[in-house]
């Protein structure tokens, strides 16, 4: 009895295998438009999906004045300004013991960061243009775009 039903189901197979190839050349070639024509003007079809514009990658400044720029944008003059001030010579080893004149501190660095104030920025990170200009900058927009933590900035 299971031969039959197998025989059965693998004739049906065979019979119906080349009907539903031909089925589906048909309907593949039936949605497939080679030309339209559209007030007697022939549109060809695009045979290919539009390219996307490749990305290019501007890279990253590693001068002071340059990443200044990049990382301020349109606000760099203030902040080249207010830096000049602080640090005219853009040295990343400058330092200024506010010790001496009954401050509290050492500013470091390009940006002249305080080691009391901000002691989880290293000496390393005070003298490193990438490293100091990214923490400028969080200061810089954690108060409305003002250098007002800086001497020369108020």
């Amino acid at each position: 009895m299971k031969i039959k039903y197998r025989q059965e189901y693998y004739k049906s197979v065979l019979v119906l295998t080349p009907i539903l190839i031909l089925i589906g050349i048909i309907f593949n070639w039936l949605n497939t438009p080679e030309t339209i024509t559209i007030y007697a003007k022939t549109v060809v079809e695009p045979t290919m999906a539009p390219v996307a514009p490749i990305a290019t990658i501007t890279p990253i400044p590693t001068d002071i004045v340059g990443y200044i720029n990049y990382k301020f944008g349109d606000h760099a003059g203030e902040a080249l300004k207010l830096l000049e001030c602080e640090n005219r010579a853009l040295s990343p080893t400058a330092r200024n013991d506010n010790r001496e004149r009954g401050g509290v501190g050492v500013d470091r660095g390009y940006w002249q960061i305080n080691n009391v104030y901000h002691p989880h920025v290293s000496d390393w990170c005070a003298s490193d243009v990438k490293c100091s200009t990214d923490y400028a900058y969080r200061m810089w927009m954690n108060d409305g775009k003002s250098f007002v933590r800086w001497t020369c900035g108020r």
